[in-house]
Formats: structure tokens, sequence, C-alpha cells
């Protein structure tokens, strides 16, 4: 958009927001205008201020950083003036120019009109950091102000990341359009979350809203079948398996152990606060095969609460998501492929080799193969099987579960056996399936398995199936699952031998 054009808008706007000629009391703004124009001030002021009143104030105590010091009444002119907004100081400094002092460069027509904007719609709050520690912060003292019978079900979505310092504002108007979509097509419903600060850039969502939070739709998989006892696991749990971008937050930190209160309270899968909107915008599109599996399980659950026969579930696609975007995938996702931390603790290589040793990425049915395996230090892995139908196997290996460093193994079935697909589930002329790696210098858990409660994928049709995973439970033995490397390796069956 041409300067020309936003310094028009920001005029209008300035019309909108300012009290009128008679008195009357400013227009109301959307919450997204509300939030923009509060990152907008903050970062006019952060730029021409925060040089002296930042972080560390050099010049006086006053930090134009903390909100609460602006607006903060007693003296005899208010650095932002609520009441009488014209009359802010911070505003007066810099049109009688004596702020920024010197030589130093100046605000442009725009931001100081965004400044006015701004003081004129009561100054809406921004926090000193858009970072998330200050994001879980807002999020737990907004907690504190819920009733404590909703606590569990609620969810926090954040935007706090898109803002930078070094720039006006993000299009985060357009992030929530896409978020709207995506809730509207993982769950059928049209949900709004809340806004919890006057930025806008964290949301508070209520996952019963969306029927994200029916338990009883999954079973424990052992031995090729299910235990009698329902796996506690609820739908939203599925974006928790695979999101990327979890923080990490000390044991020492003072918020810790208010969020281990919520987490308890939550009983999510893993301990995740709040998930970035925009990935989950992208995570659940319309196309996206996540979407597909949230809505299934949404319809799973309402046809469980009539006592209706379980309808067929989504397609099976498992791997075909795109890779996280500035992100390490989880061990448990779903739909990414390999997955270790930057830089990786250690080197590890798998790949697919015939029966001559040549590598290959496609076998015909009944067609001997083993998996090539080196790593660079010595490690533990545990090694699973998903099928073209998304069943996922614990898949036993020859020769124990320990790679010597530097020392290529090739892995085959027990006792000292290749592998061997005998079939292809779905009927096609070809397919594929998945083998996952998980490798650790120390001991590696075994997952547990689960799987939905649709209808058995034969009785369905167009490769639809119930829903898989697989789930590391609470880490026992000290397993550091961000010590840990990820493989998966795809491979292509064909009922000729190529």
């Amino acid at each position: 958009m041409p300067r020309s054009t936003r310094f028009a808008l920001l005029l209008g706007l300035v019309a909108v927001a300012a009290p009128a000629a008679r008195g009357d009391d400013p227009a109301p703004l959307t919450r997204r205008q509300k939030g923009d124009l509060a990152i907008k001030a903050r970062a006019v002021l952060r730029k021409y201020c925060g040089e002296c009143h930042g972080d560390a104030p050099t010049r006086s105590q006053l930090s134009v950083l903390d909100h609460n010091q602006l607006v903060a009444k007693g003296r005899p002119v208010p650095f932002v003036n609520l009441d009488a907004p014209p009359r802010s100081q911070v505003i007066e400094f810099i049109e009688d120019g004596s702020m920024p002092p010197g030589g130093r460069e100046r605000p442009t027509p725009e931001e100081v009109a965004t400044l006015k904007v701004w003081a004129a719609a009561r100054a809406p709050s921004y926090p000193r950091a858009f970072d998330d520690r200050t994001t879980l912060a807002v999020m737990l003292d907004d907690l504190d102000r819920q009733d404590p019978a909703a606590v569990p079900h609620l969810r926090y979505l954040s935007l706090a990341h898109l803002v930078r310092d070094d720039q006006l504002v993000p299009d985060l108007k357009a992030v929530e359009g896409q978020l709207q979509r995506a809730l509207l097509a993982a769950s059928g419903k049209s949900v709004s979350p809340d806004p919890v600060d006057d930025t806008a850039t964290l949301f508070r969502l209520d996952i019963r809203a969306l029927g994200w939070d029916t338990p009883d739709l999954f079973d424990r998989i052992e031995k090729g079948q299910p235990r009698p006892d329902a796996y506690p696991m609820v739908p939203f749990d599925l974006l928790l398996l695979d999101y990327p971008h979890a923080p990490a937050v000390p044991e020492k930190d003072p918020l810790a152990g208010r969020l281990q209160s919520f987490l308890g309270a939550a009983k999510q899968l893993r301990p995740v606060p709040f998930l970035r909107a925009d990935w989950v915008g992208e995570a659940l599109a319309p196309t996206a095969p996540l979407a597909a599996d949230l809505k299934s399980l949404v319809d799973l659950g309402r046809t469980t609460k009539k006592a209706g026969p379980p309808p067929c579930g989504p397609r099976v696609r498992p791997f075909v998501g795109p890779e996280p975007a500035r992100g390490r995938a989880p061990l448990t996702a779903w739909y990414a492929g390999d997955a270790a931390a930057d830089p990786a603790p250690f080197g590890l290589k798998v790949e697919v080799i015939r029966s001559d040793s040549r590598p290959t990425s496609e076998v015909g049915v009944g067609e001997a193969f083993k998996l090539r395996v080196v790593a660079d230090r010595e490690v533990r892995f545990v090694l699973l099987t998903v099928l073209a139908t998304g069943d996922v196997r614990i898949q036993p290996v020859d020769g124990g579960t320990v790679l010597k460093r530097d020392e290529p193994r090739s892995l085959g079935s027990p006792p000292a056996k290749p592998f061997v697909i005998a079939s292809i589930l779905t009927g096609a002329e070809s397919a594929t399936e998945h083998f996952v790696l998980v490798a650790a210098e120390g001991e590696v858990p075994v997952p547990t398995i689960v799987r939905s409660r649709h209808a058995d994928a034969a009785d369905c049709k167009n490769n639809q199936a119930p829903v898989w995973r697989f789930v590391f439970d609470a880490p026992a033995g000290g397993f550091d699952p961000a010590r840990a490397v990820r493989k998966v390796v795809p491979l292509t069956v064909t009922r000729k031998k190529p």
C-alpha cells in the first residue's frame, strides 16, 4: 500500500477515534483496529524514544515500554492523558520538537498521527515484549479470572510471535481470517476465539464449543488388539502431537508452578501452554489432512453420544503434510518427516536396501529387503511401521536395538530374516508404507499406539480408516525427546517387482 494511501487511511481513523466537537464519545474501534493501534503506537515510541526510555531508561525512570507508567495519573501533565488526549505530554514533546532531542531522527507525520489515534482511543495497552514468557504470563493471569470449572477446557492461541520491533504491524487480520476458516474446517462449527489482551495477540478458546473435548474416542492397541480401557486422549490432543513450537519454561521460573497447575487440570498429552495461531491456521487449512482427522473425530463423538454405528474415518495420509516451518517437529508428529533438534544431537542415516545391498525406495510384494542404519555414536532405537491403511505397529528387529558407533547394521525380522511385505492391504496396485525409527543415546521407551473407534478400514471406501497415532507417555528412565532423532523412511510397494 503506498505511503500516501496509508496516511490517508490513518487520518480517517483519527476522525473516527477522536471525540466529536460537541463532546460525543469516540466511535468504537473493532478489536483488531484497537489491537493494531496498540502495536503501532508501541513500535513508534520504541523507535524514537527507546534509546533513552526503553528497557533500561537512561534519562529519568520513564520506560515507554511500560504502559502503566505512560497512562498513570498524578502528574501535572500525564505522559498519556486519557481524559484529554491532545494534552498528552508524549505528543506535546514530539510536536514542539523537544523530543527526540538533538538532531535525532524524528517521527513522520504518519507516525505522529498513529500516536494521536492511539491516545484518542484511550491508549489501549501493550506488553513490554512480544515473547513467549510475556504471552505465558498474560495467559496465566487470564486463567485466574476464569470459572475454575471451565479451566480444563480452555486453550490459548497466540499471534505475539508475529510482532517484531522493527516493523509497524503485520497483517494480523489476515491471520485471524485464516484461523477462523481452519476452525470451521476442523470442527464444522463457526467459533470465534476470545481476545484476552488489548493488542488482540492472545486468544482464549473453549474446546467444548468445537467438539474437541470428547473423551473415550481412542483405544490403546496392544498385541494388535485394543485394550478394554479407553486411552485418555481428546481430539485437541492431535494438534499437540504435531505442534513444533512448544516454549520451554524452566522449573525455577516463577510462572512454572502456575503453569503446572493449568496443565494438570487440562490433562494434555503434551505440556504445551499455548499454540501459535498462524500454525493452527496452516495445519488445519480446509484441505489439510489434520483438519480432516479432527473433523472426523467430531463426527465420531457426535455419533457415539447417539449410540449409533461408528462412521468411517478420514482418508489415510500419514507424513504427507508440510514440514514444520521455523520449528522442530515432535517425535509424535504425524504430518512431518524427520525430526531432530537443530543442530541434531548425532548423525543418523536410514535407507532401504535390496538383497544385493543396493538402496531403493520401491519393492514388490513378496520381495525381500532390509533397512541399513548407521549412527555416528552408540545409540538405542525403536522401530515402527506405518501401513498403507494407517495402522501403526512396533517392528521387532533381529539382533537387538543398539547401534554401535559408525558400524552400519542391516535390520531385518527375527530370527535373521529380511523384511517382506506380503500384500497391499488397500487393494490398490501400489501403496506407500513407512518405517519410523526413533533413536537416542539412552533408552528409548516403546511408544503407546492408539486408534480411534471409527469403523474398520475394510468396511469403508476411498482409503478411509480409523485415526492412528503413536504417543510417548510420561518420560521414564531419563528419556529426553529433545535429545532424540527420528527418521521417516517411505517405501512404495507394488504388485509387480520393479
